[in-house]
Parts: structure tokens; C-alpha cells; sequence
């Protein structure tokens, strides 16, 4: 069976708070290395990733996992940087239709990002799972959740060997 590939996306433009998203990746890729199925999963990274950069990533690397790691708007949804140091929101209609562009590879999504919740209503109709965040979540807290839900599913089956349901 192929491993299965996460995606972390690390989105802080530079009108935002600056957050620790270096440490929530190490988070995640050491309950990754401790769990009995850590040769099942392969973490890819895109760092300062741009909308763009999220298309090219989700190309290059079929990722069945998308981790978003960033901030997040009240209004439209994912926050990411601009080309000329400003910053998007990315409205859930543009990420809904980005990840139905890959059918067959992206069953996951992990909006890591303050009022997520949702957008990620609509995403997991598409993909068939997402997690987000319901109110505002500080940087610790966020690390925290994501090892958290990583630890938990450690000690289950890959996503891979899951069918859609």
C-alpha cells in the first residue's frame, strides 16, 4: 500500500500574528514517528504558501491529508499571503472547488485556523472529512488540538486503507 501523504500547508502573512507553526509540524511529525503506522504517512511542507503555492502543492504532492496551519477569517474562511506582502482570504466556494480538482487523492482536510468550523461544512461534502476550529483558538491551543487529534489517531488505521463513505 502507498503511503499516505500529508500536506502541511504554514500560511502568516505578515499582517498577522506571528505564530509558532514551525513547532506545530514538529508536533505532528513526532506523534507521526511514535505511532505503530509511521511508515504509512510522508509529510510534505509548503512554508509562506500563497494560493498559488496551495494549487502547485496539491499537484505536485496528491496528498490524501491537507493540514492548513495559519489564520483564519471571521467572514470567508483561510487566510493566506498575498504576492505584495498583504494578505487573502481564500472564500470557501474557491477551496471547495480547488479540492474537487483532486477527486481521487485529497480525503482529508485539517483547517487548523481560528473560525474555520464552517468552511469546513462545505469542504467535507466534498472530500468527505474536515476539521476545523469554531471560535478564535490561540497559537499554544491550536499545537496542542493538533497533537492531540494526531495522538488519537495514531493508534487507528491509516486514512489510506479507509473507504469514503
Amino acid at each position: 500500500m502507498a503511503a499516505t501523504v500529508i500536506l502541511f500547508v504554514a500560511a502568516n502573512p505578515k499582517t498577522t500574528t506571528r505564530l509558532a507553526l514551525d513547532e506545530e509540524v514538529r508536533g505532528i511529525e513526532l506523534e507521526l514517528r511514535m505511532s505503530r503506522f509511521r511508515d504509512e504517512f510522508i509529510v510534505r511542507s509548503l512554508w509562506a504558501a500563497r494560493p498559488l503555492d496551495l494549487i502547485r502543492g496539491l499537484n505536485e504532492a496528491r496528498p490524501t491529508i491537507v493540514h492548513f496551519a495559519g489564520h483564519g477569517g471571521r467572514s470567508r474562511g483561510i487566510i493566506m499571503p498575498d504576492d505584495d506582502h498583504g494578505q487573502v482570504e481564500i472564500a470557501t466556494n474557491a477551496l471547495c472547488q480547488l479540492f474537487e480538482s483532486f477527486p481521487h487523492t485529497t480525503r482529508m482536510a485539517v483547517l487548523n485556523a481560528c473560525f474555520t468550523q464552517q468552511q469546513c461544512e462545505q469542504v467535507k461534502d466534498v472530500i468527505g472529512c474536515a476539521i476545523g476550529m469554531t471560535a478564535a483558538i490561540g497559537d499554544v491551543a491550536a499545537r496542542r488540538q493538533t497533537c492531540a487529534q494526531r495522538h488519537r489517531r495514531s493508534a487507528q488505521l491509516p486514512v489510506a486503507g479507509r473507504g469514503r463513505g
